[in-house]
């Protein structure tokens, strides 16, 4: 049998536990995974993975820690999207929003701006790769200020029980399927994108879903939502002194290709 990334999932599953395969279907919990020894294996993650694909990618381990230990502040901010979907242009935007609101500065070029020292990703860490890999309960000292500003590609019900019934705000950016699908293994990027659109229309203000074409060919635009959503919108004066062009160019493509995303 030719191994698939479900196979290779099957592969770590406890003999002990019972597999669910009814209705064509092969369902088991995350928990019923024993992990590989190596440090440089990562596996694909899931809350429960099923025969049609799978959900998202990363290690597995971050997402158990983190199902076990996250405790969400009213205040944070989670950034959120399928691998390759526009990741590094959403992190540097709420970036250069969230450091302009709390620097009350009105210019994105002075020298100690974050995105000239660091690249969205050292800024913005990946909650379940660089904060949850390692343990239940990491040192979150250096995030004590608040908002807390993190990014995950976990699926929306993966995060649920955690998040509920915080009052955080999640920013939700997804790509053409036909783009994800040329940068990306596409298994279920349709389901992952469907859990955070349905919130959004249940929540409008703590949900924003931002579609990435859009924001290319209607960056003012969308930027302006994002910073309205934020709670951190442009002063007119700010917009009549071309600070959103500022921000648009210290984060256009350009600037942040070769950076992951």
């Amino acid at each position: 049998m030719p191994e698939t990334p479900l196979t290779l999932l099957l592969s770590f599953c406890s003999p002990s536990q019972n597999v669910d395969m009814s209705n064509d279907t092969i369902c088991f919990p995350l928990s019923s995974v024993v992990f590989p020894t190596t440090d440089t294996m990562q596996i694909l993650v899931a809350e429960y993975i099923w025969d049609v694909g799978i959900i998202t990618t990363g290690p597995l381990q971050g997402v158990l820690n983190f199902q076990s230990g996250f405790k969400p502040q009213d205040t944070d901010i989670i950034l959120t999207s399928y691998p390759k979907s526009g990741t590094t242009w959403l992190k540097a935007l709420t970036v250069t929003f969230l450091e302009r609101a709390q620097n009350h500065s009105s210019s994105s070029s002075h020298d100690e701006h974050p995105l000239l020292c660091d690249n969205p990703h050292g800024i913005v860490p990946f909650l379940e790769v660089d904060v949850f890999l390692e343990s239940s309960s990491p040192n979150l000292a250096k995030f004590s200020a608040s908002p807390r500003l993190f990014s995950t590609h976990m699926p929306l019900h993966a995060m649920q029980e955690n998040l509920n019934p915080s009052a955080c705000k999640i920013v939700y950016v997804c790509r053409n399927v036909k783009d994800t699908l040329i940068s990306w293994w596409f298994f279920t990027c349709a389901d992952h994108l469907l859990g955070y659109w349905k919130r959004s229309l249940e929540d409008r203000t703590h949900v924003l879903f931002m579609r990435y074409g859009e924001m290319k060919t209607e960056p003012r635009d969308e930027i302006n939502k994002l910073a309205d959503f934020l709670g951190c919108p442009f002063t007119r004066q700010e917009e009549e002194n071309g600070f959103v062009d500022e921000v648009l160019d210290l984060c256009s493509l350009p600037n942040l290709s070769g950076l992951e995303g």
